[in-house]
């Protein structure tokens, strides 16, 4: 059984939790570690306590990418433990020098998820909220909320 997190299983996640007997079933969490990426940070703000701050807002920030918060890139990465009974967030609104700023959010290496609810784990088409006569591209989610891998850093050939 791995020491954290989950593990994944033909696109779905598998969350193992350890018993509590003096719990009721719907009273557990079940949470995962998510890598996000959110995007169009200022740069006045790309800093670790404002990436813990907004990352709070969707989960339980676990850590950011720290090269990210030394020389802005594209987006900010950073962990995040999400709750899974909680749909997916597709961006943050946050106020901004007191005008309202919407930063885009992507999630890395995402399971299966439902494109009508935004919950990981079952597809919409098997989803008890989703209306079958509406067509996947009025959805509310769809494939963008994953994010392009991120790159691998080539290693060195010994020769």
């Amino acid at each position: 059984m791995p020491a954290e997190g989950a593990w994944a299983f033909d696109g779905h996640i598998l969350l193992l939790k350890e018993f509590d007997i003096h719990k009721q079933p719907s009273k557990i969490e079940f949470t995962t570690t998510l890598l996000v990426k959110i995007y169009e940070l200022l740069m006045s703000i790309c800093n670790l306590k404002c990436a813990e701050l907004m990352v709070n807002k969707i989960g339980i920030f676990v850590e950011a990418d720290q090269t990210d918060i030394l020389v802005p890139s594209k987006a900010l990465k950073s962990k995040v433990d999400s709750d899974l009974k909680k749909p997916l967030r597709c961006g943050l609104m946050l106020k901004m020098n007191g005008t309202p700023s919407w930063f885009k959010m992507r999630s890395v290496k995402l399971s299966d998820f439902c494109y009508a609810c935004g919950l990981l784990g079952h597809d919409y088409r098997y989803c008890q909220h989703h209306d079958a006569g509406v067509p996947e591209s009025c959805l509310q989610y769809g494939p963008w909320v994953r994010a392009s891998p991120m790159k691998k850093t080539p290693k060195s050939m010994k020769g």
